[in-house]
Formats: C-alpha cells, sequence, structure tokens
C-alpha cells in the first residue's frame, strides 16, 4: 500500500509542475493587441480628420485606429451629420465624450430599421464607457447618410473607421 501511495505522490507532484510551468509559460508575456498595432500614418490622418471636425472643440482622446482598418469620416457638434461612400465592409465607430452633461450618444447609418446605435448612455452601465469602439457589419455600399444624436450639451467626437 505504501508504494502506490508513494507512486501517486510523485505523479501528483510531477504533474503539478508540469501544470504550473505552462501556466508560468503562458502568462510571461502579455496577449497580443487585437487587430495588431496600430499604424501611425493611419492614426495621423485619422487625427487630421477629427481637427477638421472638432476646430479645437472635442474630448481629448480617441482610440486609434485598428490595423486593417481605414479612417472613414468623422463627426462632432459642429458636424452632425453627413453622406459617408461605404464599400460593403466592415466597421468600427469609435467615439470619446469629453462629460456626462452629454448623456447619450449614437449613431444612424441610412434608415436602419432598429434605429439608431447607441454608442454612450450615462444611464445604461453597460454603455458608459467614456471612448471606445463599437463593431458594425458594414453592409451599406455607396452613399448613404450618417447622423449622429447627442442628448445634452458638451464635447464628443464619433469616427468611422472601414476596414481596408
Amino acid at each position: 500500500m505504501r508504494a502506490t501511495a508513494g507512486k501517486i505522490t510523485v505523479a501528483f507532484v510531477t504533474l503539478g509542475f508540469t501544470a504550473f510551468g505552462l501556466a508560468a509559460c503562458g502568462t510571461s508575456a502579455p496577449p497580443p493587441a487585437a487587430g495588431g498595432p496600430p499604424l501611425p500614418a493611419v492614426n495621423a490622418s485619422a487625427s487630421a480628420m477629427v481637427a477638421a471636425v472638432c476646430r479645437g472643440g472635442c474630448p481629448s482622446s480617441l482610440p486609434t485606429v485598428a490595423a486593417g482598418y481605414e479612417p472613414l469620416a468623422a463627426f462632432s457638434p459642429n458636424s452632425r451629420s453627413g453622406d459617408v461612400d461605404f464599400a460593403g465592409r466592415p466597421l468600427e465607430v469609435c467615439f470619446s465624450v469629453g462629460s456626462l452633461t452629454v448623456g447619450t450618444l449614437s449613431y444612424r447609418i441610412g434608415s436602419p430599421i432598429g434605429g439608431g446605435t447607441t454608442l454612450f448612455d450615462d444611464v445604461d452601465a453597460d454603455a458608459t464607457a467614456m471612448q471606445g469602439c463599437v463593431a458594425d457589419p458594414g453592409n451599406d455600399s455607396g452613399s448613404n447618410p450618417v447622423s449622429i444624436t447627442a442628448s445634452g450639451p458638451g464635447t464628443w467626437v464619433v469616427r468611422i473607421d472601414q476596414q481596408g
């Protein structure tokens, strides 16, 4: 009986060290960012696009353009709507809100059956991040109207990025 207990203990200790070693190897480096690193030229273009619509009246930060995407359009309180030429490819709609005085922020592309898509809502716990990106299937092609709706005063910016 003793010999069996010793084998079980040795096997358990060996498996424990193996599992610990694998866990340590798996956590030794942070995971890569989703979509890979952003491209500097693309982000410079996105920054220029945002600066043009904001004219100094937008929140200070906006998420960077993900690798594989290109900035397509930007909107702010100075420019809440416009026609955008879409290519039927996936989109990321990125936003930043300057303060909770905005209340809610949503966007519409074309005339969606279910209405606009909420980006920010100071009451809804699922949509209270002050900045972020929302994936959109990007099933629109050609020129489509885009409109941004914000409740309450305050600064905000929305940028639409399209997969390249």
